[in-house]
């Protein structure tokens, strides 16, 4: 069973949490309702999925899959909490 957890955030949160963005961009203002639907992972998300490769333009689908949700397009990828606590 795969379970996940999300949230959402705004405005510059990852950089006001000292979160390392370790590919890709942060969100920006072009990332608003009605524009492609973007999302940012995690490292340990990235390595599980695509080990070895580079997430950034990878298309991930939250839920089941034959749930209509949409696609999101990755366009960052972040340290987790190890990596904030390194620094």
């Amino acid at each position: 069973m795969n379970l996940s957890w999300t949230s959402q955030v705004i405005g510059s949160y990852l950089s006001a949490e000292g979160i390392p963005i370790l590919r890709g961009r942060d969100f920006t203002d072009a990332d608003r309702a009605g524009s492609p639907l973007v999302v940012i992972v995690n490292h340990t998300l990235a390595q599980r999925y695509w080990p070895g490769q580079d997430p950034i333009g990878k298309r991930i689908h939250w839920g089941l899959m034959e749930t209509p949700l949409p696609w999101m397009t990755v366009v960052g990828e972040i340290g987790g909490r190890e990596a904030k606590l390194s620094r």
